[in-house]
């Protein structure tokens, strides 16, 4: 749910086969479908019918991951708080979680929305369902991403046992350690050296 271009599918794509996603905005749906294939729908997910659309999934829903809206909560945003928005959105992922009862559920947002009641509407839904969960802030750059970018990710399994994280990597990379052997590939140009 919450699905945008699909970076999560585009992360475990060697680990799972996507088969249904949801999207509000038509354009984002579009990078999704460009990338991952027409099986997004796009909609508001507060009036999906979830039965129809996960009675497509035979033997039921291994993986559910959600993005609930949290626009609010940015430390970019001059007025912060919580939304009524931000509470459905919440409400309906909790809703899927209860109804569908994923075997592991992953939910991603800014580190703000840990301590919010919409992130509660969540996690009451994953005690009152039996999940064994944990709920933490990663910075990327820690696991080896060529970006510093904090993000409160909650992970949850319904019956078992919550597997380690990665270790955090010792040497952090920076942008130019990642695109380093595309410049050296580059063809001859009229750029200035610097510029390469």
């Amino acid at each position: 749910a919450f699905s945008g271009g699909g970076l999560v599918e585009a992360g475990l794509k060697d680990l799972s086969d996507s088969k249904f996603a949801i999207e509000y905005d038509e354009k984002i749906a579009g990078v999704y479908r460009n990338n991952h294939g027409d099986h997004i729908l796009v909609a508001d997910i507060r009036g999906v019918d979830i039965e129809e659309l996960a009675s497509e999934v035979d033997g039921g829903l291994d993986y559910f991951h959600a993005s609930p809206v949290c626009k609010r909560f940015s430390t970019m945003r001059a007025t912060q708080g919580e939304t009524a928005l931000d509470i459905e959105t919440a409400q309906a992922t909790a809703d899927i979680i209860s109804e569908k009862q994923p075997k592991v559920v992953t939910i991603e947002n800014v580190p703000q929305y840990k301590n919010s009641e919409a992130m509660s509407v969540i996690t009451d839904a994953l005690d009152a369902n039996g999940y064994t969960w944990d709920a933490n802030v990663y910075n990327s750059a820690d696991y080896g991403a060529a970006t510093s970018r904090r993000r409160l990710i909650v992970r949850a399994v319904k019956d078992g046992v919550l597997p380690p994280m990665p270790q955090k990597v010792k040497e952090k990379r920076g942008w130019y350690e990642v695109v380093e052997d595309l410049v050296a590939d580059l063809p001859t140009t009229s750029l200035a050296p610097w510029q390469r």
